[in-house]
Parts: C-alpha cells; structure tokens; sequence
C-alpha cells in the first residue's frame, strides 16, 4: 500500500493567489513524492487559485468564506466551518496518512493542532521562514507587520514544541539564529537540481528584473529608489517587476512620482512563458528582500543565468559570494552593484558559474 501524505494550505483570504515562496516549496516537495510514488493530496481552500493544480482531482477543497483579507480575519470568521470541513475531508483518508501543514499562520498551525489531537493522524509542520527581520530596518519594511510576523512566529513555535509537533523548515539555521531550541527540527528543504540550471549566454542592454510580491518586506520601495540612481547612470536601463502591485497601484504611483515611468515597468501576475522570456533577457536579478526562508527566487535566477543583487541576509548563507550582497537598507551600494555588473559583462559571468555550483550542492533528494 502506498504512503499517503497530504499538504495542508489553509492561508488564504480576499484575492489571494496562492503562489507564496512556502507554496512553492510544498508544491515541488509534493511533486517529488508523488515521482517517487507517494499517494499525494492536497487541502487548499477555494481562494489560493494557483496552488497544487497539477494533483487535479487530488486537490480536495474545503470551503470557507474569506475573511478581510488578513489570515487572523479568516481564520476568526470560520474557525467552526474549518474544523468541520477538515473532518470531512480527512476521514475519508487513510489512516496511516502524514498531513504536512504549510505555513505558520494561525489557522495552519491550529488546523495542525486539531489534527494531530483530534483526528489523531501524524503532522509535521513547515516553518517557512523565522527570520531576524525584526531588526533589519523595520520603519522602512514596516513596523507593524513586523512586531505581527514576530508575533505570529512565536505562537506558532509555542503550539509546535508544546504539542510535539515536528518542524520541516526550508533553511534551519535561521531558528539558530534566533536563538530557538527546536529539538523536533527535522531537515532543511533546499531544492535544486544540476538539469534545471540554463546555460549561459552573453546578452545586450541593460535590463533586470525582481520576481515576487511587490510589498515593503520585500525592498520594492528601496528598489524603486535605487533605480533613481541607475538610471542617471545608465539612462536606457529597464528593471521588469514581475509581480501584481498592490490595490491602489501605490508602487505605480511612486515609480510615477520619480519620472521612472518606462523605467521601471509593473508586469503584473504572468504565466511562467512571460516570467521567462523576461528572465532570458535580463542580465541581473536585483531583489532587495528584508525576509526570505531560503528564497527560491534567488535560486531559480542562478539557474537561469542572472546575477543575483540581494541584501546580506541569513537567508542567503547558501549564496557563496560576498560581492553580490549588500548591507540591508544601503540603497546607494545597492545601486552601485547594479550599476557595476551591468558594465561588466565577463565579471558577471564568471560569478553566475560560481554560484551555479554553489547551487548544484541543493536538491530534493538530498533530504529523502
């Protein structure tokens, strides 16, 4: 008989698309079991739009409504409906099933709680990220989301170690970091292989690119302000922000204010044919995240044949060179990499063939 195991996505609210940095990672360990022949589902809710599509019919929905648009709002407003949705999916799986519940927000961790002691099946959670980020420029990555993603992150490492539950996390010394005692930390999940790594070419202009949630935790605005200086450097420079802005266009808006507009260019959402024929034409991947787990992005660029200009994080310990990393919040050095390696073609190449082999020490299987 086969193993069964089933991810656990119930973060969601208002317009959310369910293609997160730790869906990514489930979605690839959930492909990867299910190559090695593993029985694998998933339950999602109705609002994450894009998550585990290719399990089809083994993508079980439990319906609850949204909530304002925040995880504590939703998971408040259907805590009952939860429950009882997830009873109704889960009895009909088999017993001996591994649910892996996939994010720290409140009604992952709590629906891990009422499964484990409940439902009585087995339980890891993930950890996607427990990141210092606290005390990398919070006014400017925003104070309030960061004293809640402390918050949130300590609730849920209360619940996990008191209810033995065990922790899969992407990049585990991050918790050491910290300062955490996990003695339940099972492996870090770094996922790459040597076949999805592209070959390198030379490539004209002067164009990068930023893959993800244009949000402040993410460094859109000190992205935004850097390109100020670039393109007084290098007028025709272009930087594609692959990513849906937010409600008001207030990203649009500031790229406005500062005459970038044709500069900087808000592609929205795209399919992964556009992401990649912008991928394939950019010469550099400028991400100035202040939180990341293990930042697949950033992989992916490597793989791709981008250069990488990321802020010096515990998160990139993996990233093996030092001059592509900078002091979090120096936005005038940011700058000045960029500027740099798009005027040096052959010094940019070289460091992509280095972290390419940095990157071929990561894959899946080396978790298994």
């Amino acid at each position: 008989m086969k193993n069964t195991i089933v991810f656990v996505q119930m973060y969601g609210g208002k317009g959310s698309t369910g293609s997160g940095g730790g869906l990514v990672f489930q979605e690839t360990l959930a492909k990867y079991l299910t190559e090695k022949n593993f029985n694998v589902y998933a339950i999602t809710n109705p609002s994450d739009k894009y998550g585990f599509d290719f399990l089809k019919d083994k993508r079980l929905i439990a319906h609850f409504k949204d909530g304002n648009n925040t995880a504590i709002n939703t998971f408040l407003f259907n805590y009952k409906l939860l429950k009882n949705e997830l009873f109704r999916i889960i009895k009909n799986l088999p017993k001996n099933s591994i649910f892996i519940s996939v994010d720290p927000f409140p009604q992952d961790v709590i629906a891990a709680y009422y499964i484990k002691h409940k439902l009585k099946r087995n339980v890891i959670i993930t950890m996607h990220h427990i990141t210092p980020s606290i005390f990398f420029h919070p006014i400017r990555r925003g104070m309030l989301r960061s004293f809640i993603a402390w918050s949130i992150s300590i609730f849920a490492l209360y619940i996990i170690k008191t209810q033995s539950i065990p922790i899969f996390l992407d990049n585990k010394r991050i918790a050491k970091e910290t300062g955490w005692n996990l003695n339940n930390l099972l492996m870090e999940m770094p996922l790459s292989t040597e076949s999805n790594i592209i070959p390198l070419k030379n490539k004209n202009g002067f164009v990068a690119c930023f893959i993800g949630r244009p949000t402040k935790n993410k460094g859109i605005i000190d992205l935004i302000l850097s390109w100020i200086y670039v393109t007084k450097s290098i007028p025709s420079a272009q930087l594609y922000i692959i990513g849906n802005d937010s409600g008001n266009k207030k990203y649009q808006k500031l790229i406005d204010k500062y005459k970038l507009t044709g500069s900087i260019i808000i592609t929205g959402f795209l399919d992964k044919n556009d992401k990649n024929e912008i991928m394939s034409r950019s010469k550099l991947f400028v991400f100035p995240s202040y939180e990341e787990g293990w930042s697949l992005a950033v992989m992916e660029a490597i793989n791709s044949g981008l250069l990488p200009i990321i802020y010096n994080i515990p998160a990139y310990d993996y990233v093996c060179n030092r001059d592509i990393k900078v002091k979090p919040g120096d936005i005038n050095n940011f700058a000045n990499k960029i500027i740099y390696f798009f005027h040096n073609q052959e010094k940019t190449n070289t460091l992509i063939l280095q972290l390419q082999e940095c990157n071929k020490k990561y894959s899946t299987e080396y978790v298994y």
